[in-house]
């Protein structure tokens, strides 16, 4: 009997190790930051990563590639280190194009794409100026 459950502890063990070493199931393809989306598509992106405070909303564009749907995802919006949104987005199929919307004030800006298990797959930094 305790030779069953050694080895039952160890499969558990073992199991839960490669849960947790395994490769993500989902990835970020490609990301932008932006003034607006037309046809499913970033539109607007600025190669400084500044953006004016008049522009009033930014975009964080993301395509994500999942093995495993449906699964949700989270665009985390920060400004000068303190979080202030979490937007939880769906993914329903392997290839989804998504966003989310902030309306912005002047300051230095993150955005991150997150896992329901908290890890960051993919992460961009921005500035608004007044």
């Amino acid at each position: 009997m305790k030779r069953l459950l050694s080895g039952l502890m160890l499969l558990a063990l073992t199991s839960a190790y490669a849960q947790t070493t395994a490769p993500a199931d989902v990835s970020v393809s490609r990301s932008a930051v932006c003034t607006a989306i037309q046809d499913r598509e970033p539109s607007g992106t600025q190669e400084s990563g500044a953006y004016p405070v008049g522009v009033g909303v930014i975009y964080y564009w993301t395509e994500i590639q999942a093995k495993t749907v449906p699964i949700a995802i989270k665009h985390r919006w920060s400004r000068e280190g303190k979080v202030s949104a979490e937007i939880e987005l769906s993914v329903k199929n392997p290839r989804t194009r998504t966003w989310s919307t902030k309306k912005i004030v002047p300051g230095a800006w993150k955005v991150e794409v997150v896992t329901a298990a908290d890890e960051v797959l993919k992460s961009a930094e921005f500035n608004v100026v007044p």
